[in-house]
């Protein structure tokens, strides 16, 4: 009966080990995301790409907003994907772009690890970025130009908020 017992403990205990943080995420195939940013007509981001090439959406884009200055030319908008994931983008001023893609939760290694490697699509130099503020703020080492990401994490989903602009 204690064997039964046990087996059950550790059955249990391993459902909720896995079914909060059981979401993988692919890697990106920074060289296809990069040819694609070259064949583009319209300058997308990289991180829309990927989402593109991994995932199906379930939406239209929607919350638009066009640019002031050229109003047939999306400056807002968000559109979700599969497994929950949604992909929000803002660059209506002139001080950069800001963007917020929404995962699933998942182990915090793994989205570190897609962290650095969707930030090395843009890569033209020796990457400058080091993890910051108990590896949830990936930046510049020192105060400069760049992309800024911030990982935020709830119950349910991890999010990556980023900045990039002066």
């Amino acid at each position: 009966m204690t064997n039964i017992t046990i087996y059950l403990d550790l059955l249990l205990l391993f459902s909720l080990n896995t079914t909060s943080t059981d979401f993988n995420l692919v890697m990106p195939n920074n060289e296809k995301i990069q040819e694609q940013l070259l064949e583009s007509d319209y300058q997308e981001e990289a991180i829309y790409y990927y989402l593109i090439n991994n995932f199906k959406t379930v939406s239209e884009i929607y919350a638009t907003q066009f640019f002031e200055w050229d109003t047939n030319t999306l400056c807002t908008y968000t559109q979700d994907f599969e497994n929950s994931i949604q992909y929000s983008i803002y660059e209506c001023g002139e001080s950069g772009s800001n963007l917020k893609v929404t995962f699933p939760k998942m182990q915090k290694e793994n989205l570190m690890k897609w962290v650095e490697k969707i930030h090395a699509v843009y890569e033209m130099e020796e990457n400058s970025n080091v993890w910051k503020e108990k590896n949830t703020r990936y930046e510049p080492e020192f105060l400069e130009p760049g992309c800024y990401y911030e990982i935020l994490e709830t119950e349910n989903s991890m999010s990556v908020q980023i900045y990039c602009g002066c």
